[in-house]
Order: C-alpha cells, then sequence, then structure tokens
C-alpha cells in the first residue's frame, strides 16, 4: 500500500498480487527447514497516471514499484503454506510499567 506524497498528492493505492506454489521443495527428505522450504520472489508492476502538475509527466508511465517481495513457501509445519519471509511482527510496550509482561517477553525470546 502506498500512502502518496501526504502534502501533494494524498491518496492510496492498494494491489493483489497472487503466488502460486507447486508444492515443491528442494528436498522433501531433507531434515533442515531450508531443504523443505521454496523462495518465491514478485516484483510489483504497475501502470500510473498523475493529474499533479510539475511532477512526472501526468501520461500512463509504467515500472516497478519498489524492490521484489519474497513468499517463502514451506512444509515444515502442517499444513504446508506460505508466509512473507522478511515480514517481522512486533508490540512495543512499556516495561517500566508492565514488568511482568516484559519478563514473560525475555523468557518467551529466549526459549525460542
Amino acid at each position: 500500500m502506498w500512502g502518496g506524497s501526504v502534502g501533494i498528492d494524498p491518496h492510496e493505492e492498494c494491489g493483489t498480487s497472487t503466488v502460486n506454489w507447486s508444492g515443491g521443495v528442494p528436498d522433501e527428505s531433507g531434515k533442515k527447514d531450508t531443504d523443505l522450504s521454496q523462495d518465491l520472489a514478485f516484483a510489483p508492476f504497475a501502470a500510473f497516471s498523475t493529474s499533479v502538475p510539475e511532477t512526472f509527466p501526468t501520461d500512463n508511465s509504467h515500472g516497478l514499484i519498489g524492490n521484489p517481495v519474497y513468499a517463502r513457501c514451506d512444509m515444515v509445519y502442517s499444513p504446508a503454506g506460505c508466509v512473507f519471509r522478511d515480514y517481522m511482527p512486533g508490540y512495543v510496550f512499556n516495561t517500566a510499567k508492565t514488568l511482568a509482561a516484559a519478563a514473560h517477553a525475555w523468557l518467551i525470546n529466549t526459549q525460542l
């Protein structure tokens, strides 16, 4: 999702892409996660135009939007499936106010 140039062109653009995985992995009998995983890359490509003066040309432009996105499909866990490999979920909390939560997060982090 793109938030635009806030002061100039404050609209959003959304897109959808489908990645098809055949279920194949490098080594189905392997013992390592890398043997049971397949990385799939796709690069967002779009046609776009603008009516904002003094930006890029207002006729239709074509090009890549950002860097390639990688999906990792694997058979490591059951059922097999795909995830965005570079997505790093996170949650921020005030450790001074919630000592028990901080201790729990530390414990989980050290055990994983």
